[in-house]
């Protein structure tokens, strides 16, 4: 039997702790904190931590409105 994959965008704002992201190193990892701030030009930004296998597997600095891909 396969295995199906659903896969959407999600914009950076609404992600939280739980969720699985593909990170930049095409790794799926699992979001462990999730943190607003503004950047130093006031736009609304996000801070994304992911964990796989236990280890940080990325440390992410997102725009609120930039779209991420998440995995179910």
């Amino acid at each position: 039997m396969r295995r199906r994959v659903l896969t959407y965008l999600k914009p950076a704002k609404d992600l939280k702790a739980g969720d699985l992201i593909l990170t930049g190193r095409t790794a799926a990892a699992t979001i462990e904190s999730v943190e607003a701030f503004k950047d130093s030009t006031k736009r609304p930004c996000v801070a994304v931590v992911a964990r796989g296998n236990g280890d940080i597997v990325s440390a992410t600095n997102f725009l609120a409105d930039e779209q991420v891909l998440v995995l179910e």
